[in-house]
């Protein structure tokens, strides 16, 4: 559903962070305290050094209120992600293929 949608979204958003990083987001704190910090941050830390177009990516990636995250199509527009494809027309195909893949088998936890 719908839902799935914008926790992929979020996920994408730690997802980088951990191919900078080379950990998730608050990997190092233990569960109790990465759990209160999900919840009370408003949002994960973001690497030093980032570029202004990633730490926007990944900011509006991070958006509690998942109705304020942007859409797949929307984020496949960023700045950051249009400087670095070089190929806008082969990443517009892409995100085309991807949005015909079903998510309705799964379901995500309201925060």
């Amino acid at each position: 559903g719908i839902n799935a949608e914008y926790g992929d979204i979020w996920s994408i958003a730690c997802t980088i962070i951990e191919l900078l990083t080379g950990s998730p987001p608050y990997w190092s704190l233990g569960t109790s305290v990465a759990l209160f910090k999900m919840v009370n941050d408003p949002h994960p830390p973001t690497p030093q050094g980032i570029s202004p177009e990633l730490e926007d990516f990944l900011t509006i990636s991070f958006q509690k209120d998942f109705k304020s995250r942007p859409s797949a199509s929307m984020l496949g527009k960023h700045p950051w992600i249009l400087l670095h494809s070089g190929k806008p027309k082969q990443l517009e195909e892409l995100h085309n293929s991807l949005r015909a893949v079903s998510y309705t088998h799964l379901t995500l936890p309201t925060i």
